[in-house]
């Protein structure tokens, strides 16, 4: 059962880093920076590392733009591809939020605290 399990999260690891790849490449090329699909999941796997190895999770961003920026981009493109792609990354994790806010409403109950959910949902779709 270990090794299945093992499988199975280096297989979620690889369609997350393709899925996070296709993104960026979208990203990059709305702000007229053209990649090519095997340059941007190599420079988005340096940049995972470097977000795993630094304290925090901007290191591998500031890395990916030198990246960028070394491969031909300006400055600008690199700046800007990498900041889209945080709020793209950003809006889809509040979306996620707010579609399984009915699962977790299930869940509690007649909790007060039921009602605190969908409070923090509104603020983060407001935000």
């Amino acid at each position: 059962m270990p090794v299945a399990s093992i499988v199975l999260a280096a297989l979620l690891f690889c369609a997350l880093l393709l899925n996070n790849t296709a993104r960026w490449q979208l990203v990059m090329k709305a702000v007229n920076t053209h990649l090519p699909f095997g340059r941007v999941l190599y420079f988005l796997y340096i940049g995972m590392f470097f977000n795993q190895v630094l304290p925090s999770s901007v290191g591998g961003d500031a890395v990916r733009i030198y990246l960028v920026h070394k491969d031909g981009a300006g400055w600008r493109g690199a700046i800007n591809g990498i900041l889209l792609e945080r709020i793209a990354t950003l809006f889809g994790l509040v979306i996620l939020v707010v579609a399984t806010q009915p699962l977790l409403l299930a869940r509690i109950g007649d909790n007060p605290a039921k009602f605190a959910f969908p409070a923090l949902a509104v603020v983060g779709v407001v935000g």
